[in-house]
């Protein structure tokens, strides 16, 4: 499924683009496993966000990327000068 999806971003045109997504869709039914069913579902609620791309050129992925870089940081200090990610009731004794 996965290489299959990749193809996707091979097509030219939405129409082609289109119509990879209709393939992958049917490769996931003919797998019937639960966990391909489950990524095609969730492909299918995003598809127009996928295609956006071949209309507009453009994806967010540099900002998912900086979202998800900054999920991973430590938070702001607190007013004891620790971590928001440790308990602070214990260290501002």
């Amino acid at each position: 499924m996965k290489e299959q999806l990749r193809t996707i971003y091979d097509a030219t045109t939405l129409e082609e683009a289109h119509a990879e997504l209709a393939s992958s869709y049917e490769l996931a039914r003919t797998a019937g496993t639960p966990e391909v069913l489950r990524q095609a579902r969730t492909i299918k609620r995003w598809e127009p966000q996928v295609l956006s791309y071949f209309t507009t050129w453009h994806t967010n992925a540099r900002s998912q990327a900086q979202n998800l870089i900054n999920e991973k940081l430590p938070g702001p200090p607190t007013a004891c000068g620790t971590s928001s990610i440790m308990p602070t009731r214990e260290l501002c004794r």
